[in-house]
């Protein structure tokens, strides 16, 4: 097999609080060492305190696109992957603060 590049999509997952449903869960930096491990998360709207196992928010992952996308181009330059992952950010920026258009 050889070596293959693919393009992504860039997308930060965040968690909203159960308690108020307005804040973003965060992880507090502690790692509770059990198997698997429990990261401590606290509320950045109302404080509230959760414990996750196996993850810690927020993270990134990456997303592939579909092999026909043409909104990318064949194969996409810097800019238009940059211009991209902007877009796609301010969206979910704007799904978590409300910022609907």
């Amino acid at each position: 097999m050889s070596e293959q590049k693919r393009p992504v999509q860039v997308v930060r997952v965040v968690y909203i609080c159960d308690s108020c449903g307005i804040g973003e869960m965060r992880a507090s930096g502690g790692e509770l060492t059990s198997y698997p491990p429990q990261y401590p998360h606290a509320c950045t709207h109302c404080g509230s305190i959760k414990t996750f196992r196996g993850v810690a928010y927020p993270r990134i992952e990456y997303i592939d696109t579909p092999p026909d996308c043409d909104a990318l181009g064949h194969p996409p330059t810097f800019e238009q992957r940059h211009d991209a992952n902007v877009a796609t950010l301010q969206e979910l920026h704007d799904m978590v603060w409300g910022d609907t258009k």
